[in-house]
């Protein structure tokens, strides 16, 4: 568990102690939580530049992030359940879309409780930053994280920035929506470069060089400035322009996704004194939307990775909720021999990062799909299907079809129903494999 400490800064009634039915009024903890993660760790390695961040005298990588949590004042009011709102760009999005609370949301106004939904059904509301370069304003959930350092020295490296502009300007910020820029390390680099085009599929043209600036305008002044550039024919609507330049500072911005990850297992798993939810939660839900729903979005399931089965299809079904995964035939694995080769075998790096690490165990598999849908005289992809279709929580696997057998096969895999020993020669070859879809 990697939160080392949860510095709980202030404590205070939520909407200024407003009772939500039987389970009452509400705390909320602003809190600052600090952690501390082995960089060699399996479960860690896979972060971007980990092992280039600096360290403590522990051995280490050490970063805070902020929290906020929503809290019963009396946890046995509750009921159980933590619901994590991923912060879209520092903001918290929960409480609009549950809560019914009205957008924008100040971040640095009161908490508005809105109708009271989650507090009223008893969940823990927790938020935790994970992006490093949310804009500087006040109230926005952000992470601190070290940077990458090569010889104990910052690492410097060429860069793309790509923007669109919605209407006429002449400087651009060197980042989306305000978010913290990288800034330019040579305002005069004859290297830089600026493109423009009209479309995704339009050949760029180049700037000339003399023709813009790493600048903003101050008072119509041009002003030499490494976070932005300045064009003084102006930036036009709805052409794609792209700047390339090179930047020193290199975050480790996967350290966010570390710290969504342990900061839930923290509050739900810890029994240590700073932990305000300590024995308390049973269950954990993760919520997001846009950018932010993208970290656990990912959900494969086939014979070859089972691993959701080990919480989170109990957890789905203990709740209800249908299951929709993806990669039912394992990237198309379990349709042919494991020896067959094609340009997708070659060349996906998926393949590799899902079932690299597992191949003796993974060609059994193959094999017994080969076995049973010989003995049953159907293709391999149906009894892939079929196996998954079994699992009771499985509302409908995402299948990618690219020719039409292969809707064929999906859709008779419905009529396909395997016996128990089926199954378990199916599941008997199976190893653990590595976590995949979060970190």
């Amino acid at each position: 568990m990697a939160v080392v400490k949860l510095e709980i800064k202030t404590r205070q009634p939520l909407a200024d102690g407003r009772k939500f039915d039987h389970v009452g009024c509400y705390e909320q903890l602003e809190d600052t939580a600090h952690f501390a993660v082995d960089p060699a760790h399996r479960l860690n390695c896979a972060v971007t530049d980990i092992d280039l961040a600096e360290r403590g005298r522990d051995g280490l990588v050490h970063f805070t992030a902020d929290v906020r949590i929503l809290a019963p004042a009396d946890q046995g009011r509750g009921n159980h359940r933590l619901l994590f709102d991923v912060p879209n760009r520092g903001n918290r999005l929960a409480l609009a879309t549950f809560n019914g609370v009205p957008r924008p949301i100040n971040p640095v106004g009161p908490t508005d409780a809105g109708n009271g939904f989650l507090m009223r059904h008893g969940y823990t509301v927790v938020w935790c930053g994970w992006q490093h370069d949310v804009p500087e304003a006040e109230g926005l959930m952000r992470i601190k994280v070290p940077e990458a350092q090569i010889d104990g020295c910052p690492v410097s490296g060429r860069l793309l920035v790509g923007f669109q502009p919605s209407k006429p300007s002449q400087v651009q910020l060197l980042s989306d929506r305000g978010h913290r820029p990288y800034p330019s390390d040579d305002l005069d680099n004859p290297n830089a470069v600026l493109m423009v085009r009209d479309g995704e599929e339009a050949r760029p043209q180049t700037i000339p060089r003399e023709s813009w600036s790493f600048a903003r305008l101050e008072a119509r002044r041009i002003v030499p400035d490494p976070n932005h550039v300045y064009l003084a024919t102006g930036f036009e609507p709805g052409r794609i322009y792209e700047v390339i330049y090179t930047t020193t500072g290199a975050p480790v911005i996967g350290l966010g996704l570390l710290a969504a990850r342990d900061i839930v297992s923290f509050l739900r798993l810890s029994n240590g004194a700073d932990n305000p939810c300590a024995g308390d939660i049973q269950h954990a839900y993760a919520f997001g939307a846009s950018q932010s729903g993208q970290p656990s979005a990912s959900l494969p399931s086939d014979p070859f990775y089972r691993e959701e089965e080990r919480e989170m299809l109990p957890l789905c079904a203990a709740e209800g909720i249908g299951v929709i995964p993806w990669s039912p035939q394992a990237r198309g694995r379990l349709t042919r021999d494991w020896d067959y080769t094609s340009i997708r075998t070659e060349t996906d790096d998926a393949q590799q990062r899902l079932f690299g690490r597992s191949v003796e165990a993974d060609r059994k598999v193959v094999d017994r799909v080969a076995e049973v849908a010989k003995a049953r005289g159907i293709p391999r992809a149906q009894v892939a299907l079929a196996w998954l279709l079994a699992k009771p929580v499985i509302t409908a696997p995402i299948v990618g079809a690219t020719k039409l057998h292969h809707l064929d096969d999906a859709l008779a895999s419905v009529n396909v129903t395997l016996s128990a020993d089926e199954i378990t020669s199916l599941e008997a070859p199976y190893v653990p494999h590595a976590v995949v879809g979060f970190v």
